[in-house]
């Protein structure tokens, strides 16, 4: 028997008896074993885990072993041996974890000790450390961060970083967990990141084109609305690009990041300078940013989204159209020009009435081979029918269109029309993203049923296309 007896242990003589009847199913032989067992288990632990609220936690974890595994016991007599081992093994568990713990609280003692010194009296492997956790802290989740800071940089207990941020102990516990873990492999990240550095030469195209996507990102923000919008750019290994903001995703490729070695998120374009305006530069990708240096030596820094969860949407390049036409893209863009004033004019906001939004009506005319853009005094408002009527009071009816011309390439051509409603901007937007020049063309298609979208592609360019999603049909 191990050197560790306790009272606990050789006061109870009916192991063998208990054991059977919790075998057979019996609730109150389970509870009376749990109950024997766990103020054993905890005072076993006393002199190999000192926190009294860690032995709890362990003491948890042991009840739950041991309801997993006394099925495996074949000799209940040697229970009490038995059980012991699995005591000694959770504690030396817990040890393991502990150590590794108190390894990252010292390192975060050293990081904030060292605040108030000058950086002289610092060698360069405790400078390096310091950077590298500075970066890995800050590419946590934002509540992973808060748990983080309030535990090892303040100084707080669990309860009382639970009390702090409003959460239960045991969240608390778990974001930590699982804070600990993501900072050990972001420190690895940024090794190997020094051990095999990479770069990638941009030109003015190159820029020019992140440019145009990120303008897409920043148009898609919602910051009054309180509704979380998607919004970034995926750079893919092989140079496939990816943006978003939630309702339109491009697809773009640039040969200068064929070489990228893994996904990169860029944070959605909040700020004017995100994109300098530069000839080209030196894209290095680090931990939580890309750095941008142009030829004159300054540094940019582009925003990297780290979330694990950022979502795929590389299966829409798959989508599955069952209509398309080709239209000029100088015709398409003076018949968005045209309408800028009669939406500005026809479709006024006002204070009773902030829920306005510029469509358009496209009827696609199979056999007159044109497209026709019309939009008309109720369409554009998401608000009441009686806000919609006072706003117009006075008016008489009215009504806009211009028709284009346009060949099918898809579908039944025997289809006599089709009728679909779109975002007036989100529709230019999308199609600026696509950078197309005025002798383009490009394809409108269609995808239905279940998975509604209007799609845009320069022709014979799959690197140039993009969607809106959802679309609504009529």
């Amino acid at each position: 028997m191990s050197e560790f007896v306790t009272n606990s242990e050789v006061s109870t003589p009916r192991w063998p008896e208990l054991i059977a009847r919790a075998k057979a199913g019996e609730e109150d032989a389970w509870r009376e074993l749990l109950a024997q067992t766990r103020p054993w288990a905890i005072e076993r632990m006393a002199g190999r885990v000192s926190d009294l609220h860690a032995r709890e936690d362990v003491a948890q974890e042991i009840m739950i072993t041991l309801c997993r595994k006394l099925d495996t016991l074949r000799e209940p007599d040697r229970f009490a041996g038995w059980f012991a081992a699995l005591v000694d093994s959770a504690a030396l568990a817990w040890g393991r974890k502990r150590h590794a713990q108190l390894r990252l609280e010292d390192a975060w003692k050293n990081h904030t000790s060292h605040e108030t010194e000058g950086e002289a009296e610092l060698t360069d492997a405790i400078v390096t450390r310091r950077m590298m956790l500075t970066v890995a802290f800050r590419a946590l989740s934002l509540e992973h961060q808060a748990v983080v800071r309030s535990r090892y940089l303040q100084g707080r207990g669990y309860a009382d970083t639970a009390v702090q941020l409003g959460i239960e102990e045991t969240l608390v516990r778990g974001r930590l967990q699982k804070a600990r873990l993501q900072l050990k492999r972001n420190m690895n990240q940024q090794k190997n990141m020094q051990l095999n550095p990479e770069f990638h030469d941009l030109g003015s195209a190159d820029l020019s084109t992140l440019r145009a996507l990120s303008l897409l990102t920043r148009r898609g923000e919602a910051p009054d609305t309180g509704r979380a919008v998607l919004s970034g750019i995926c750079l893919l290994p092989g140079g496939r690009v990816i943006a978003t903001d939630g309702r339109r995703v491009v697809f773009r490729r640039l040969s200068a990041l064929s070489g990228l070695s893994r996904q990169l998120v860029l944070g959605p374009a909040v700020s004017p300078d995100f994109l300098p305006v530069i000839a080209g530069g030196r894209l290095t990708p680090e931990l939580s940013v890309c750095s941008l240096e142009d030829a004159a030596g300054r540094r940019h820094e582009l925003p990297l989204i780290t979330s694990p969860e950022y979502p795929s949407v590389e299966h829409l390049l798959d989508a599955k159209w069952v209509a398309g036409w080709r239209i000029k893209v100088a015709k398409l863009r003076d018949t968005m020009n045209a309408f800028a004033p009669f939406l500005a004019a026809g479709h006024p906001t006002t204070s009773s009435n902030q829920e306005y939004t510029p469509l358009l009506r496209m009827r696609v005319c199979t056999g007159m081979a044109s497209i026709i853009f019309e939009t008309d005094k109720l369409l554009g408002y998401n608000d009441s029918q009686q806000n919609i009527m006072a706003t117009h009071a006075g008016q008489s009816g009215w009504r806009h269109e211009v028709y284009a011309q346009a060949e099918a390439t898809e579908g039944d051509p025997g289809e006599p029309e089709r009728m679909l409603v779109i975002n007036a901007e989100l529709f230019s937007g999308l199609l600026d993203a696509l950078e197309p020049t005025a002798s383009d063309e490009i394809w409108l298609r269609v995808q239905e049923p279940t998975d509604t979208a209007l799609g845009l592609q320069i022709a014979n360019d799959s690197d140039r296309s993009g969607q809106i999603m959802p679309v609504r049909l009529s």
